[in-house]
């Protein structure tokens, strides 16, 4: 379902991009890592899962320890004004699998784990604006983004039967707020962008906290 949504996405863009192509549109690609806090690994937005066992109805867990992810980014944009320009963009942020692992909270008990893995796919719409535009270019980055988070569990192994969807995933509103230096050759700019995501502002439950990753990438604009 998320490669088919990226691949219509990347022609909606390039179409997007042919379009303004005479108006002084421009299309950067990048990547890099990314850097997610705690809440990230989270993705029951929980502290206990449900099981068939009426002895130990729930169950608690330990989530995996923060790890470092990959993250792309592609976006086209066009000129506001001298220094400003409106953006459209989507990309993808990925997390390595992680062990969750599961216990009775009454006697520490373990009851297995579960093997699931992170994915993150935002859609952007923002403004970039430059505060040097010149031989080196410095520009600020703000954007909204709608984050598809989605979660797939891979393996259980469990001595209970949990209750439980192989996907649990969530679509929140988000912002973005960053710094980008851009270097310009002949043919096209070097990137280098360092971005703040807050990926639930709008649209999280009561018992689900911030959920942010800091992005650095580098890329080409052409």
């Amino acid at each position: 379902m998320y490669s088919k949504l990226l691949k219509i996405l990347i022609i909606v863009f390039f179409l997007t991009g042919s379009l303004y192509g005479k108006t002084g549109s421009s299309f950067s690609f990048t990547g890099g890592i990314a850097l997610p806090n705690d809440e990230v690994t989270n993705i029951f937005n929980s502290k206990t899962i449900s099981s068939t066992d009426t002895n130990n109805p729930f169950l608690s867990f330990n989530r995996p320890d923060m790890s470092i992810g990959y993250t792309i980014s592609a976006k086209i944009s066009f000129p506001l004004s001298e220094n400003a320009f409106f953006f459209g963009g989507f990309g993808l942020i990925r997390f390595r699998e992680g062990q969750y692992d599961l216990y009775n909270e009454s006697n520490d008990e373990s009851r297995g784990y579960l093997l699931a893995k992170t994915s993150i796919y935002p859609i952007n719409a923002g403004v970039q604006y430059y505060f040097l535009n010149d031989i080196l270019s410095l520009y600020g980055i703000g954007n909204l983004s709608y984050n598809f988070i989605a979660n797939s569990i891979n393996y259980k192994n469990s001595k209970s039967i949990i209750e439980l969807s192989n996907s649990p995933n969530d679509s929140r509103i988000g912002y973005t707020l960053g710094l980008g230096l851009e270097v310009p050759f002949k043919l096209f700019s070097v990137i280098v962008e360092t971005k703040y995501s807050e990926l639930n502002y709008i649209g999280k439950s009561s018992s689900e906290n911030t959920k942010s990753v800091i992005q650095i990438e580098a890329g080409f604009k052409f």
